[in-house]
């Protein structure tokens, strides 16, 4: 979520989309949470032959999953028009005033400062700040509400596996303030082959008679093709990156998965603070904690975006 002077009154401005969107968007964090415990009840409800053989109980769990399956469908039409509606019409806004304000700004500036940090800042900058008051809000408000929500009800389900599945996941979030300086690092060096690449191109079109006039048509699409190439290998290095912490996270998660599921089976078996401890128990735990994975990961791409 991006906040400032600068910024504060694009906020004001659509105070309503924000509202709506915010409350769309906690009606679905809070609901989504209801499916593992009716997914609980069906596992329990067959293995214990209740389910087949009260038809009244089916129809329930049928209408309680239908319920929540319309509440989701349209909280996130909601939030996604709001929220990411009003980061659209933000970033619109901010374009049509550096537009204004760049119109008024002398030669003086103009030869001081290159054109191709310019234009990173109407495109690569500016997509970031959009990213920021769209999935930035909604990452904060998800990393809050829906992983306090769902760590509650996984302490109250089971202390003992969610200690057990909170340390590597709070390790990770721990872990990406360092691994969001990198990413700073690698982003700036894609901004500046952006710059390199927009400034070499302008200063080409701009100076096209000239590049004619001396036959040097091929040694400046050699240039250009240099160039080029840096600004994709800075590109690449930066995808790159991003991608193998995804694989490592995806595979921290698997394993905590397997532990979890380990850990359940034995409390299934032999019950949990001399209380049973059922299958269906075990399927809701884990689908609890499959709602914390995305808090987790938002706290993670929160940092980077406000790094970046």
């Amino acid at each position: 979520m991006l906040t400032g002077k600068y910024v504060n009154k694009y906020y004001f401005k659509y105070a309503a989309f924000f509202i709506i969107g915010l409350i769309a968007l906690l009606a679905v964090n809070y609901f989504q949470l209801e499916i593992p415990e009716i997914c609980g009840d069906i596992i329990d409800g067959i293995e214990k032959g209740t389910l087949l053989q009260n038809h009244d109980l089916i129809v329930d769990l049928m209408v309680k999953m239908g319920f929540v399956a319309f509440i989701l469908f349209i909280g996130r039409f909601c939030w996604r028009y709001f929220i990411i509606g009003a980061a659209e019409r933000i970033e619109a806004d901010m374009r049509e005033e550096m537009f204004s304000h760049a119109e008024k700004l002398s030669n003086q500036y103009y030869k001081e400062h290159k054109t191709g940090a310019l234009l990173a800042l109407f495109t690569n900058d500016l997509l970031v700040v959009k990213n920021m008051f769209g999935f930035g809000f909604i990452m904060l408000v998800d990393a809050v509400f829906l992983g306090g929500l769902s760590v509650a009800k996984m302490f109250a389900k089971n202390w003992v596996m969610t200690i057990f599945a909170l340390i590597p996941m709070s390790l990770i979030a721990v872990s990406a303030i360092f691994v969001g300086r990198i990413m700073e690092k690698k982003f700036k060096d894609r901004q500046e082959a952006y710059e390199k690449l927009s400034d070499f191109t302008q200063e080409n079109f701009s100076g096209i008679s000239v590049i004619k006039a001396f036959v040097k048509n091929t040694v400046e699409i050699l240039h250009f093709g240099r160039i080029n190439k840096e600004n994709y290998d800075k590109n690449m290095n930066y995808i790159r990156f991003s991608m193998i912490l995804h694989v490592l996270l995806g595979l921290i998660i698997a394993l905590i998965m397997v532990v979890l599921i380990g850990g359940g089976s034995y409390f299934a078996i032999y019950g949990f603070n001399g209380n049973e401890f059922s299958s269906g128990d075990v399927w809701e735990f884990v689908l609890l904690f499959n709602s914390t994975i995305w808090p987790f990961m938002a706290i993670s791409e929160l940092i980077n975006l406000m790094r970046l």
